[in-house]
């Protein structure tokens, strides 16, 4: 499932990334509720950190006239992580 088409026994980030995006945007709320704020914004941070991956990845190796697009995107995503991340190392600090 991990494992790219071309290659035996190599593992794609990018699924890697998708997957861990998902599997934070789903915990990190309940990970709050359990843990406390933390927690969940830990998880939120490691989310957002694999989406901006995913966004940069995305406009590498997109084609020029699509960049426009997605370069916002990917300082957006880059934004939101790095608020996330003072935000929770103001909380831990």
């Amino acid at each position: 499932m991990l494992r790219r088409p071309g290659g035996p026994g190599q593992i794609d980030p990018r699924r890697v990334a998708g997957y861990g995006f998902v599997a934070g945007m789903v915990l990190a709320p309940f990970l709050a509720l359990v843990y406390g704020w933390n927690a969940g914004l830990g998880v939120m941070t490691f989310a957002l950190a694999a989406t901006t991956y995913l966004t940069f990845d995305s406009y590498r190796i997109a084609p020029p006239d699509l960049r426009s697009r997605l370069r916002p995107l990917v300082i957006i995503n880059a934004a939101l992580t790095a608020v996330c991340l003072a935000v929770l190392l103001a909380r831990v600090l």
